[in-house]
């Protein structure tokens, strides 16, 4: 049986077994990715996985819920595309993200952070186009349908990719 642990034991547990650096920055990555992968599950609960529900949530408020059903897309997507960003953004912007890890792990594992980052980077580059083109700005060419290139393909299967990829990055650290 799973021991409960609180968030400072898991927090020191992680200290104790990575040191201070790496410890602490790979519990600021493992939270946001346990928030994105427990957020991912009640979108495809709710949206993904049964007909019935769906047509009574549609039946319920449907606005609402598609509402709803575009937030929690929308908030994916950009938990994904964040947790991808460079290391830093302009000035003294440092950013929590997979790409800081080389410079923090042992040098014993490094090549294979790298290789499971390139993975990683390439699962999750769709997330980084819906962010550029769609969420974060409106990209007007795409909005008038006059864009030559359309957006990244992205569907459940491309984030439930995406978050396998993070995952494989995260287990390999720990």
């Amino acid at each position: 049986m799973g021991r409960c642990l609180t968030a400072e034991e898991v927090e020191q547990e992680h200290l104790d077994a990575m040191g201070p650096d790496l410890g602490r920055f790979y519990g600021l990555l493992a939270n946001e990715c346990t928030a994105l992968h427990l957020e991912w599950a009640e979108h495809k609960i709710l949206f993904g996985t049964n007909p019935e529900r769906i047509d009574l949530l549609n039946r319920a408020a449907p606005v609402f819920f598609y509402q709803l059903q575009n937030t929690q897309w929308e908030s994916a997507l950009l938990r994904v595309a964040r947790l991808m960003d460079p290391p830093n953004s302009g000035r003294n912007k440092e950013n929590v993200t997979l790409l800081r890890l080389p410079e923090l792990v042992n040098s014993a594992i490094r090549i294979k952070i790298e290789i499971l980052l390139k993975v990683a980077q390439e699962k999750c580059a769709f997330s980084l186009d819906w962010r550029k083109r769609r969420i974060a700005h409106r990209d007007l060419s795409l909005a008038l349908k006059e864009s030559a290139k359309p957006l990244e393909t992205a569907s459940r299967l491309c984030v439930d990719g995406a978050l396998q990829a993070i995952a494989a990055v995260l287990n390999a650290v720990q």
